[in-house]
């Protein structure tokens, strides 16, 4: 089943042109008051389940071994205070280990890191409709990005964005079987071990984009 989310959906409640019209700094305030909001919000228990967690994880390491990077751990757990299901995915490619650039100066890294950023989220969708609270400080992290590349390029405010979105949705397609099969392991066991993870990410196809697949696992 083909699945695609706009760009507004990802921003909400912002449009693309209003969050495009801001300033970086302006974007960055803005950020920065949707995650607390977010962190605050009294429904935040709503999107805390073990299956949305898994799907999310899944996401984040579907994507970015489909980029080229390594995948070191996959997990999720309870949290202890908020006790909603949260997760983590560690991952690493030759030559980023910070994980961080300037955006005006290395568009290519950017968008990558981006789109993996990006991935958990989007992937929320395919398990039931996106929280307007979900993930904030991903979403707006990748926005930011994306939104600096726009700047950078002279294009239309959310251009950079629909294209991150567009491109996780094609390669968890794409990926699909990998993509079910860490849900599915994430449903049995908090953290996979290195032979289970290698065995669900081994059928995933690498992408030609941005052409960095030194990593093996």
């Amino acid at each position: 089943m083909d699945f695609s989310i706009p760009a507004a959906d990802v921003l909400q409640p912002f449009s693309a042109e209003q969050f495009g019209a801001l300033n970086p700094r302006q974007r960055e305030a803005l950020a920065t008051a949707a995650v607390l909001r977010a962190l605050f919000d009294p429904t935040g228990g709503e999107i805390g389940s073990r299956d949305l967690a898994a799907h999310h994880e899944a996401g984040h390491a579907v994507v970015a071994k489909a980029l080229g990077y390594s995948i070191g751990s996959v997990r999720v757990g309870l949290h202890p205070t908020l006790r909603v299901w949260t997760g983590y995915t560690t991952h690493h490619l030759r030559g980023e280990s910070s994980g961080v650039c300037v955006p005006e100066e290395e568009p290519d890294v950017a968008e990558r890191i981006a789109t993996v950023t990006l991935a958990g989220f989007v992937a929320e969708a395919r398990l039931k409709p996106l929280h307007p609270t979900s993930s904030m400080d991903e979403r707006f992290r990748a926005a930011i990005a994306c939104f600096a590349l726009d700047d950078a390029a002279g294009c239309n405010a959310g251009t950079t964005l629909q294209r991150v979105i567009d491109r996780v949705c094609r390669l968890i397609e794409c990926n699909l079987a990998a993509f079910d099969a860490i849900v599915d392991l994430l449903s049995r066991e908090r953290r996979p071990n290195t032979k289970q993870l290698a065995q669900a990410l081994r059928p995933i196809k690498l992408s030609s984009e941005f052409a960095r697949h030194e990593a093996a696992v």
